[in-house]
């Protein structure tokens, strides 16, 4: 079983949306192939820190812009 230092940026992000659609830490863990702890401490990194991704040397993380955009800066459809 993965612990949470193994799993992949996708395997995060099947278990944050996964226990926001409602899914048991015991299920969930089953679905991604991971332990329990590992659904509670990556869940948990998410919500303190709205991140998925580990911190490992050599792994890049890009984040989007936080800046605000004005209802001007939206193309007109």
């Amino acid at each position: 079983m993965g612990k949470a230092a193994d799993l992949s940026e996708f395997d995060g992000g099947q278990i944050v949306m996964a226990r926001r659609l409602g899914t048991s830490i015991t299920e969930t863990a089953r679905l991604v192939g991971c332990t329990r702890s590992a659904v509670v401490s990556i869940h948990a990194k998410w919500i303190n820190d709205g991140d998925t991704s580990s911190r490992r040397q050599g792994v890049l993380v890009v984040h989007a812009s936080s800046k605000k955009k004005d209802v001007g800066d939206c193309p007109a459809w």
